[in-house]
This record gives C-alpha cells, structure tokens and sequence, in this order.
C-alpha cells in the first residue's frame, strides 16, 4: 500500500494516545506518503490497536479521511478529482484503489462505483477489501466533499463476508451540491 494510507492509520492513533510500541512509533515518524508498504504493517498496527481500546470507529473513520487529504495533498490538491462526481467516478473500475494499492486482487481488494445519479446526489460504490468498514467509510466521505462542491455528505454502509482474506462493503453516499452561484462566488473571493 501507499505511505498516505499508512500515515493515516498511524496518525490517528497517534492523535488518540493508543501506543502501538516502539516499532510503530519509529515507523510513523518515517513513514513516507509516496512510499510503498506491505499491507501486513496496517494490519498489526490494528491488531494492536484492537487490543487496547474497545471502540475504534470514530478512530478509524477519521485515519481515512486522513488517508484522503495526505494523498490529495501528495498529489496537488484537486488535480486528481476537483468535484466529488469526479471522486465518486474514479472509484470505477478499481481506479482509485488501484492507485495506492499493488498486488492481486484476491488478496488485496478491489472496489467498483456500481451506480451514480449526479443529478440526484447519489452513488453506491462497492469495496471488496481488507480494510474495516469505518475507514472506507471516512475515505469516501473525505474524498466526496475534498473538491469543495458539495454542502453535505452522507455515507451509508453495510458489511457482508466474501472469503478469507476480504470484506464486501457496500457504500450508499448521498452528497449534496452547492448552488453553483455559491461556488463562483467563493472562487472569486481572494484569499487572506
């Protein structure tokens, strides 16, 4: 996986003083976005993170937003989606999985934009993936309102078992869209 990913997970735990040893530490201040990882690092770092605290998905969801903004920022900002329709189609075809992550699919993941209604501020998006379902969750809705457009978002999940090594989550992401007259408005306000 990418470095993005990884700082995400770690940082927030980080942020909510779960201590994950020595190891971890070292790795989280070293860690780089643009790097590559064995997914197995993520992985042991939940596990003992699920050893000490009762509730992590508030953690989670937040470590994948985390993921989204360091991964825009390590690519330039919205030059990879500026809106969220822009977001929501790249998750087609694991196209955006498919940029952070490498290896086969049986054992890593793959996700597919099943069905998107612009129009409507809806798309269903489908993750078969090892990561839990709050992460993906936060993922989604960071990267759906990361292009500015969108006055809210809404993520709605549920989890299904599909083989040993994977989860099939089905994501249901309502958003809805600013009133164009404010988004030309806002990019014509100077900053400062």
């Amino acid at each position: 996986m990418l470095g993005s990913v990884l700082i995400g997970l770690l940082h927030s735990f980080r942020d909510a003083q779960i201590s994950l040893g020595k190891k971890f530490d070292y790795l989280a201040k070293h860690v780089q976005a643009n790097e590559w990882y064995p997914m197995a690092y993520f992985f042991t770092a939940l596990d003992e993170a699920e050893r000490q605290k009762s509730n992590l998905g508030p953690i989670l969801y937040q470590a994948g937003a985390r993921f989204i903004d360091g991964f825009y920022y390590l690519n330039g900002g919205k030059t990879i989606a500026n809106c969220a329709a822009d977001f929501l189609r790249l998750q087609s075809k694991n196209g955006g999985y498919s940029l952070v992550h490498r290896g086969d699919p049986s054992q890593i993941g793959w996700q597919d934009l099943i069905e998107m209604d612009e129009p409507a501020g809806r798309a269903v998006v489908t993750c078969v993936t090892p990561y839990p379902m709050e992460f993906e969750r936060g993922a989604l809705h960071r990267g759906t309102s990361i292009g500015g457009d969108v006055d809210s978002v809404r993520v709605e999940s549920i989890e299904e078992p599909y083989s040993r090594y994977l989860k099939k989550k089905t994501h249901v992401i309502t958003f809805k869209p600013k009133n164009k007259l404010d988004i030309e408005l806002n990019l014509n306000v100077p900053n400062g």
